[in-house]
């Protein structure tokens, strides 16, 4: 009997403990314009967890890798949620082609490193993008099944 209340505490108290990550929006956006044969798309993902221990490194979408740099005090990219005791955070990124420069081959990514096209997410994903974290020293991941597409913005 003593066994079965002490794993029932645990297991209690491991489940309030853990983190919990809520996606509030991912969202795709293609763009054109500025300068001829230049194109692109914009991707904004929002999650929400009640931990501030998780800090958001990755972001893997159709197998091109994005590194999330968020600095302590940005108030765009990191909103605290005092009240609720929520932190929620919004993560960019974005690809970018220049159809002229490069004859409109999807792996010439303007900004793209070479050294990017080498990485391999830490797990293979079934969906539209895989946000990796950091949670108490050890690397996790959230996965995002489908951006909700917004209408092109076409630059002059």
């Amino acid at each position: 009997m003593r066994f079965l209340i002490s794993s029932l505490v645990l297991c209690l108290a491991l489940s309030a403990s853990a983190q919990k990550v809520k996606l509030i929006y991912a969202t795709s956006q293609s763009w054109s314009g500025g300068v001829a044969g230049h194109h692109g798309t914009n991707y904004n993902i929002r999650i929400q967890c009640n931990d501030t221990n998780m800090v958001p490194d990755t972001l893997w979408i159709a197998g091109n890798y994005y590194p999330v740099n968020i600095a302590k005090g940005d108030t765009v990219a990191i909103i605290h949620d005092r009240k609720h005791n929520t932190i929620t955070y919004n993560l960019y990124a974005g690809d970018s082609w220049n159809d002229l420069a490069y004859g409109n081959n999807p792996d010439d990514l303007v900004g793209q490193n070479s050294d990017s096209k080498n990485k391999k997410p830490v797990k293979s994903y079934d969906g539209a993008a895989l946000v990796t974290y950091q949670y108490k020293g050890i690397q996790q991941s959230f996965l995002v099944k489908a951006f909700r597409y917004l209408e092109p913005l076409n630059y002059p």
